[in-house]
């Protein structure tokens, strides 16, 4: 599905700063925060709107898409991000998408050059904000405390 490895965790990163949830991936995969919090499915207690609950599963299911025991896509479906994301967000997403497809094409085909995951990376890790964003908010959950600005 990736043309190198590296994408994978970067496209994982950049859907969970998509969902302010910055911190919680690296450039190699998720942090023990992040793992721990799937694993204990204690990301329900973040206080998500359901656009950011949906990105935190894409991350997931992109990242788990390198598994030899996962098959695409386990938790996102298409009908839902249509249904819950605004344009801005369902634009990202398809643009996601469509790269991914895009460079799929080309190796199947036999070339190698692709790269159009690398460009909608370079594109998001250009815009990358600065701050706390949502891992304040994750902390807050895990302190049992509420945060404020959302």
């Amino acid at each position: 599905m990736f043309r190198t490895e590296q994408e994978r965790p970067r496209v994982s990163r950049a859907l969970c700063e998509q969902a302010r949830l910055e911190g919680l991936w690296t450039e190699t995969g998720p942090t023990e925060r992040a793992v721990a919090l799937r694993e204990r499915q204690a990301i329900d207690s973040v206080p998500f709107s359901h656009g950011e609950r949906l990105l935190w599963d894409l991350a997931w299911d992109v990242w788990n898409s390198g598994n030899a025991r996962h098959h695409g896509l386990e938790h996102t479906s298409v009908i839902e991000c249509l249904e819950v994301f605004d344009t801005g967000n369902l634009s990202k997403v398809a643009s996601l998408l469509a790269a991914l497809a895009a460079d799929m094409e080309q190796r199947a085909g036999g070339c190698s050059a692709g790269g159009d995951v690398e460009r909608w990376l370079r594109a998001r890790e250009g815009r990358r904000r600065q701050g706390v964003g949502g891992l304040a908010r994750v902390k807050a959950a895990a302190r049992g405390g509420a945060t404020a600005g959302r």
